[in-house]
C-alpha cells in the first residue's frame, strides 16, 4: 500500500483533513503495511488495524 493509498484510507476512516497529517507518520504507517505479508490470512485485519490506529491518533479530540 503506497503513501497515497494510506492517506486516502485514513481520510475515509476518520474523515480527516489530509493536509494536516504528519508526513513522517503517514510514511511510517505505509512502511509498516508494506512489510506485512499479503499472503498471510491476517493481512487484511492487520492493514485495517494499522489504518484504524493511524486514524485514531490523528483524529482531533473535541474541545471541552
Amino acid at each position: 500500500m503506497n503513501r497515497t493509498d494510506v492517506v486516502q484510507r485514513l481520510s475515509e476512516i476518520a474523515d480527516l483533513d489530509t493536509t494536516n497529517l504528519p508526513d513522517d507518520a503517514v510514511s511510517q504507517v505505509s512502511w509498516m503495511i508494506d512489510h506485512l505479508d499479503p499472503k498471510s490470512p491476517s493481512y487484511e485485519a492487520n492493514v485495517e488495524t494499522l489504518l484504524s490506529l493511524g486514524a485514531t491518533i490523528w483524529t482531533p479530540l473535541p474541545l471541552p
